[in-house]
């Protein structure tokens, strides 16, 4: 009789709370224009979905690193991969609680680099101004920039702290490279008109914007830029090196593999991104490398296939698409005039905006500038460029966007940011150095490719563009990756027995 009770009691609970659930989500889906009412339908959402993401969170954040989906409807407007890395890591500290075997810290000096740079960012962050929300009511903004660099870390340690079983290896890389295609919902969303604009609250505009100012006037003639193109081709490039390698693509027998990497190369230039087509070339080179082709037959293949395809593109590069010939622009080529000028126009005031912030640098080595961001002065800017007042990159100065790796560093965190993100790049390199190299046979490949990933990447964020609070989340995705196929595929430690303290008689007798 009490058992019954006790269900009837738990079945009436269920309702009641399901029954008011409805009544509240029916009220605020009546009236959705309010801001209000969609933040608390959208926690109510995330109160429902908990159970669902504690089960997948980790798979979601691997998922959520490339996607396009974000909280539109909450303050400060944060991604996806923020979101799940902030409810992974209280999860993590739950775990850690009552399992104090949990692994949080793999061999290494990575965990103990990212921790001081969390610690830099911090202090820095406090001594100017603190961490302001505009969202929040504060009166300066910019602390978003120092919430994605904390976030980054916290995530490294979300993703270190599961091991991917072998069986899931490859699953897991896909879904990191394939989660970058979600761009195109915001395509998607845009083409269909205003009337499904309200999406926008769940997908991020940005690609949407991107291709919407993409396309540009130089005296009077319109040049075209696909950037969907780009997020499809940097995809299903990533997701075919993974599969097959560099070695692999040689196959004569399979001749489409290469023709696929060669079709994601020419489609993703027609976004028209320079550092797309650097960071492909790149990222294959870096693998060539790792493979060790280049102490084989392949070196004078690739060189010889490089120099005939460089002559052959001579021949006809000024009548290919105005994107393609913008994403070329940097090779010793012809290209229409109208492209060059764009092009030379973005890379001068990049220019101009480094000589300017490099002579800052000294006076901010000991204490970093920060993040903090009057929005008065960057309205002003606005303004002065506008009006032809000042530098054009006033604006990306004032806003911390300097479109640079190494300043992005130095100047918001002083020396002391560099040292600690340097440690990070050290010991991040001798730990994929050490995976590679004592790695299992069925994860040689991938491991390769997130280390040619982690180098391409550093070699851009270092030499062509770059920023540390964007750019960071990339680092440790790969190397949490890494770290969590590795000790999938790992066998258990042995535990050892401790010894005890001492001996009786008895004991040394039997012994």
């Amino acid at each position: 009789m009490s058992d019954q009770t006790s269900t009837l009691t738990r079945a009436q609970l269920l309702y009641g709370i399901c029954l008011s659930l409805a009544v509240l989500i029916g009220f605020l889906l009546a009236d959705p224009i309010q801001s209000a009412s969609v933040i608390v339908l959208g926690m109510v959402v995330a109160v429902l979905c908990w159970p669902i993401f504690a089960r997948w969170h980790h798979p979601l954040l691997v998922f959520s690193f490339h996607s396009a989906f974000y909280a539109g409807f909450l303050p400060g407007n944060l991604v996806l991969w923020s979101l799940a890395a902030a409810g992974g890591f209280v999860l993590l500290v739950f775990h850690r609680s009552i399992n104090p075997n949990l692994r949080l810290f793999p061999p290494g000096g990575v965990p103990w680099a990212l921790l001081m740079l969390a610690l830099v960012v911090v202090v820095t962050a406090m001594a100017q101004g603190g961490i302001g929300f505009k969202a929040l009511g504060s009166a300066s903004t910019g602390s978003k920039k120092y919430v994605y660099i904390l976030l980054a870390i916290m995530a490294y340690f979300v993703l270190v702290s599961r091991p991917v079983p072998p069986r899931w290896a490859f699953a897991y890389v896909a879904l990191f490279c394939l989660s970058g295609l979600t761009g195109l919902l915001a395509h998607g969303i845009y083409a269909a008109g205003s009337k499904f604009y309200f999406l926008f609250s769940f997908v991020d505009p940005a690609p949407a914007i991107g291709q919407a100012t993409a396309e540009w006037d130089v005296q009077g003639k319109t040049v075209f830029r696909s950037t969907g193109a780009t997020m499809v081709a940097s995809a299903i490039l990533g997701l075919v090196i993974a599969r097959f390698g560099i070695r692999e693509l040689f196959d004569l027998k399979r001749p489409w593999r290469m023709m696929l990497v060669l079709f994601c190369l020419a489609g993703g230039s027609l976004g028209g991104f320079r550092s797309f087509l650097v960071g492909a070339i790149l990222f294959l080179g870096v693998l060539f490398f790792l493979e060790g082709l280049h102490r084989t037959k392949y070196l004078a293949l690739v060189l010889a296939l490089s120099l005939g395809g460089f002559g052959l593109l001579e021949t006809f590069s000024d009548r290919l698409p105005d994107g393609v010939q913008r994403a070329i622009s940097f090779l010793p080529v012809r290209v229409d005039e109208h492209v060059r000028q764009d092009a030379q126009g973005s890379t001068e005031w990049r220019l101009r905006m480094w000589e300017i912030l490099w002579a800052e640098v000294p006076d901010h080595l000991l204490m970093g500038k920060g993040f903090a961001i009057d929005p008065q002065a960057l309205q002003l800017s606005d303004y002065n460029a506008a009006s032809g007042y000042g530098i054009q990159a006033e604006w990306a100065v004032l806003a911390g966007e300097y479109h640079n790796g190494p300043i992005s560093v130095l100047l918001p965190f002083g020396i002391w940011g560099a040292l600690a993100f340097l440690w990070f790049i050290a010991a991040a390199m001798l730990r994929f150095r050490f995976l590679c190299r004592q790695s299992p046979p069925s994860l040689a490949r991938l491991n390769r490719v997130l280390f040619a990933m982690f180098i391409s990447k550093l070699i851009l964020f270092a030499v062509v563009v770059g920023s540390i609070y964007s750019d960071l989340v990339e680092f440790v995705a790969v190397l949490g990756i890494a770290e969590a196929l590795n000790a999938g595929a790992r066998p258990p430690a042995e535990e050892e027995t401790p010894a005890p303290d001492f001996i009786t008689p008895t004991e040394r007798e039997h012994a």
